[in-house]
């Protein structure tokens, strides 16, 4: 991904801890505003409108302040860090917000969800251990380190999948976000296959073309791969289902018995 200049800034904030919106997930943290990891497909990026920052989505990181939160009274509930932001950006190494976290949560009695494209996130493998319940959701789009490379941010596949890995051996429950697929793109076979001795549970979810990041990515498939516009066409502009009707079909197979969860939408 292209380097680009950051603006941060501290910003002090009266609520941490939001309600979700989300099926199945009681609260929701994001520990920043903004994401400079920079993906072509960043659908978090329609967070630019509720900021005052004139920058573009991904070159613009808020850090927040809050007063320290108490999770002891939300029992058995399940929560998530990372929706629209990433928890262990570069950013982390110095303001240290997602691990002042992980330590306002060792009350918490319910489950913690991680989303995160780095391997940052093995530095707090001891605060992650006493949590009751850790989930540490790690995505990738496609397989190829080159591909991937001009896609999103993070660190490479090699790496994402090694951090999982080293999760998994320390005892702490292991997602695989395949999120999102692209189609005739994204190798399921070989991320599942390269996942499967240390990922407890894979997640699945398709390319939603939103009109923020639309143009980013047709670019990168008329670019990349002119072969495949055509059909991006008749799926995204003709509504035509057929490629996510067999992925679907395909799933349980492709996955042989490992636990996963089907978040394609046609």
């Amino acid at each position: 991904m292209e380097n680009k200049e950051i603006t941060v800034k501290e910003i002090d904030v009266k609520e941490m801890c939001n309600r979700s919106k989300i099926e199945g997930i009681n609260y929701v943290i994001n520990p920043y505003v903004g994401c400079t990891f920079g993906c072509k497909f960043c659908y978090a990026c329609f967070m630019k409108q509720f900021t005052k920052h004139a920058e573009p989505w991904g070159e613009f990181l808020d850090v927040k302040n809050w007063e320290e939160m108490n999770f002891s009274k939300k029992k058995g509930k399940k929560l998530i860090i990372g929706t629209v932001t990433d928890p262990y950006l570069p950013q982390e190494e110095m303001f240290r917000r997602t691990e002042r976290l992980l330590k306002e949560l060792e009350v918490f009695d319910g489950e913690v969800i991680i989303q995160t494209k780095s391997k940052l996130v093995l530095r707090d493998i001891p605060l992650l251990k006493k949590l009751k319940n850790p989930n540490i959701v790690i995505s990738l789009s496609v397989f190829e380190e080159e591909v991937a490379s001009e896609l999103e941010g993070g660190v490479s596949v090699k790496e994402r999948l090694d951090t999982l890995e080293a999760l998994h051996k320390n005892g702490i429950k292991t997602t695989l976000s395949v999120s999102p697929i692209f189609p005739w793109i994204t190798d399921l076979q070989k991320i599942i296959d390269a996942g499967r001795n240390f990922v407890d549970e894979f997640w699945f979810a398709g390319l939603e073309l939103y009109s923020d990041f639309k143009g980013k990515v047709l670019k990168f498939i008329d670019n990349k791969f002119p072969d495949l516009r055509e059909m991006y066409g008749k799926m995204y502009f003709e509504g035509d289902t057929s490629y996510w009707e067999k992925i679907k079909k395909d799933l349980p197979n492709i996955c042989e018995g490992k636990a996963f969860k089907d978040k394609i939408k046609m």
